[in-house]
């Protein structure tokens, strides 16, 4: 499990004053540099209860994460495990990450040959925008997420590749315009919703692109990943796979996912 917790500042202009270039680093990137240690009860960090909550997840079903007995420990802490087995390790608060595992659950899908499995997480901000003369303010926050299988030799035997490309809009007195309630799908989730299938020279949606790039993936290992050759198409598309088996198949640019996925495998477990 893990955490982008992402954030974007701007200044009283509505101009960005956080590092665009800069990778935002997840929760478990950030491990002891969180900084929830020193208000924690238990004198934990989050990367430690969360630790704890995966492990207690260890051999249960979704229907018995799900069925956790849990107590409100305060207005921001609705949901914290009310179970003898995690009252000194977890008093976070976990119905999003019971959401997400549930999720994952149903997303399922066999990896024949696995002996491990690894998560990658990589967020970035460079497309957030300052607000100008005839453009408003956006914060923008592209999450890459993988998640991969590896066999006894460390090539892929699966992977599952997502992006969460969330937007807050900003009217330009700052004030928020996007719908703070509203869960954003992933491009995944979006499928034909994302609609990049009108602008592709291939007729192809994101999702079926990128089914086509995990299929390639398969029965390789982390440096063939990322020696993949590739070519500049325009200025928004730097990395595109440049070998024959993907001509046809992948015309995005693959940089962002060959980094997470390199990340994931060397998460791998």
């Amino acid at each position: 499990m893990d955490v982008a917790q992402t954030k974007v500042a701007f200044d009283k202009d509505m101009k960005v004053t956080s590092d665009r270039a800069a990778e935002v680093k997840s929760k478990k990137d950030l491990g002891p540099d969180y900084g929830m240690v020193k208000a924690s009860s238990i004198g934990k960090e989050w990367f430690e209860q969360m630790e704890a909550f995966e492990n207690w997840m260890i051999g249960k079903t979704v229907d018995e994460i799900k069925g956790l007995k849990v107590k409100e420990r305060d207005e921001s802490h609705k949901n914290v495990p009310d179970v003898p087995e995690l009252t000194s390790s977890v008093t976070i608060t976990v119905e999003s990450y019971i959401a997400a595992v549930e999720e994952a659950w149903k997303n399922s899908e066999d990896a024949h040959g696995a002996e491990k499995v690894g998560l990658g997480v990589e967020t970035h901000i460079g497309s957030s925008k300052d607000k100008a003369a005839d453009v408003k303010p956006v914060a923008q926050i592209d999450t890459y997420m993988t998640a991969v299988a590896l066999d006894k030799d460390g090539k892929v035997v699966k992977s599952i590749v997502d992006v969460a490309q969330v937007k807050v809009n900003y009217d330009e007195n700052g004030v928020v315009t996007s719908d703070k309630t509203a869960e954003v799908k992933t491009k995944q989730e979006l499928k034909e919703g994302y609609g990049m299938v009108k602008a592709s020279s291939i007729g192809k949606e994101w999702f079926e692109q990128m089914a086509a790039f995990e299929e390639w993936m398969i029965g390789k290992t982390a440096a063939e990943i990322t020696g993949l050759k590739v070519k500049e198409r325009d200025a928004s598309h730097k990395a595109v796979p440049d070998v024959p088996e993907l001509t046809s198949s992948v015309t995005i640019t693959v940089d962002g996912y060959q980094s997470v996925v390199a990340e994931a495998i060397k998460n791998a477990r």
